[in-house]
């Protein structure tokens, strides 16, 4: 009869290296990672507008009253995972906490704080000579509409037009984008002091 310390050797010598196992893991997970973005995240931000009056097409939407000088870019912390790392944004969201309202948004994306006009209603500037080392590109969501008396919304997605997938890269020292949101239409519904709230779901590099 084989000894008990023969057979444990033997049986031992079918098993897998558990560090070998982990390894190849690993391995996996960092491919479909970098195959797939994984994990998404999703950035959000919001702003209360304060809309003192009719917005014109092209107008800035922040949270600086029009002329204050008080206005300030969008922020969209925490894009990337590092430091001077990218990332790829495939779906943008807007909601508007006014009912029925139809402008369609654009937003211009910065890697850094840009100079152009921030105040609320006042005339877009933007991208100036200024900022373009620093300019990402910019994402178009069509018309908002509603469903019965919710929210007006308005959503960017591959199958939409709207520069989605975007791609963007944030500058060296930083993991942040920074924003411009602008109304394409006329706005004559508003309400002074409504929120927007933009939300960028990102595969981050």
């Amino acid at each position: 009869m084989p000894r008990k310390d023969s057979l444990a050797t033997d049986f031992n010598s079918y098993l897998p290296d558990l560090g070998d196992l982990v390894t190849t893991m690993e391995r996996k997970l960092d491919a479909l990672i970098d195959a797939q973005g994984f994990p998404p995240a999703v950035v959000y931000q919001e702003k209360v507008l304060p809309a003192s009056g009719d917005y014109n097409a092209g107008d800035v939407l922040s949270d600086g009253a029009t002329g204050s000088s008080l206005g300030r870019a969008w922020h969209f912390p925490g894009m990337a995972l590092t430091p001077g790392g990218a990332g790829t944004i495939t779906k943008a969201v807007a909601l508007l906490s006014v009912t029925a309202l139809t402008p369609a948004l654009t937003i211009f994306f910065f890697d850094r704080i840009p100079t152009s006009e921030l105040d609320d209603m006042d005339a877009n500037t933007a991208v100036l000579l200024a900022d373009r080392f620093g300019y990402q590109g910019r994402i178009d969501l069509a018309a908002m509409a509603d469903i019965g008396t919710g929210m007006s919304e308005s959503i960017a997605t591959p199958s939409t037009d709207g520069n989605i997938p975007f791609e963007f890269k944030c500058a060296g020292a930083s993991k942040d984008l920074w924003g411009i949101v602008v109304t394409n239409d006329a706005i004559t519904g508003e309400a002074a002091n409504m929120t927007l709230l933009i939300s960028l779901f990102v595969r981050q590099g």
